[in-house]
């Protein structure tokens, strides 16, 4: 279960992986190795820059060890 303060900013809009990624107590360059992308893409994807394929999601979910759709499109918007 995702601890309150950290739901709120997703709900406040806030990017999903990211806060995924600081509840995790993960820097962002050991999640986007992990992931199997670069620091940059996934900075990319945390900023809105870049929406992430369904291949990276499910590369990210899995890093983060997230159910399968805590990252699909409609629950991040």
């Amino acid at each position: 279960m995702v601890p309150a303060e950290f739901a709120n900013r997703i709900f406040a809009g806030e990017n999903p992986v990211r806060v995924y990624r600081e509840w995790k107590g993960l820097a962002a360059k050991v999640l986007a190795s992990s992931a199997g992308i670069s620091a940059g893409h996934l900075s990319d994807i945390e900023s809105g820059r870049l929406t992430a394929s369904a291949e990276v999601r499910k590369a990210l979910t899995q890093a983060l060890e997230l159910e399968p759709d805590d990252l699909e499109p409609a629950n991040m918007e």
